[in-house]
């Protein structure tokens, strides 16, 4: 009896231990050859392509639009038809960023390294208010290459945000543009 409850002890930690030691799934590789950029979809993450002005929406399976991620591509200025360099693309882009939400709290707002590939970023944290006691947090990546801007954008109630932290830094970190 005891030899049959130590087996069955030990079949029972081996299975949770391999439960527990899988990796997770991995990632959708995503390429956007028109506008230009290339980025790892978390698994079981639903995709939406051309959504407003936003190229591409990638929400969690929850399919809350509370937690997301919004990938918008903006073609060199035609106006002046001079490239845009990434200074310019920060002060187009940055007056527009939760622009219609109220009372925005500035968190961040500087030059930084997004990847290895992407040395020259900017990087703006802002919270504000979507509606009557709803708060997001926002992180938003500007980047200029041959005079195109893009701006990647990671959102979730402030409260949740560190909780996606690895799926911020699984899309931080293979985004590239080509």
């Amino acid at each position: 009896m005891r030899r049959s409850l130590a087996n069955a002890l030990c079949v029972s930690a081996a299975i949770a231990f391999t439960s527990c030691s899988r990796p997770p799934p991995a990632p959708t590789p995503y390429a956007d050859k028109s506008a230009g950029f290339t980025v790892q979809i978390p698994h079981g993450w639903s995709i939406t392509r051309g959504y407003g002005d936003v190229d591409l929406l990638l929400t969690p399976a929850s399919k809350s639009l509370s937690v997301r991620v919004a990938i918008l591509h903006d073609a060199p200025d035609q106006a002046s038809g001079k490239p845009r360099s990434l200074e310019d693309y920060v002060e187009f882009r940055r007056p527009r960023l939760g622009h219609f939400g109220k009372q925005r709290l500035l968190l961040r707002d500087e030059h930084r390294t997004l990847n290895a590939h992407l040395p020259r970023a900017h990087v703006v944290e802002y919270e504000y208010e979507t509606g009557p006691q709803q708060l997001v947090r926002t992180r938003a990546w500007l980047l200029s290459r041959d005079g195109h801007g893009f701006t990647v954008l990671l959102t979730a109630p402030p409260a949740e945000f560190e909780r996606w932290k690895q799926y911020w830094e699984l899309i931080e970190s293979s985004f590239r543009l080509e």
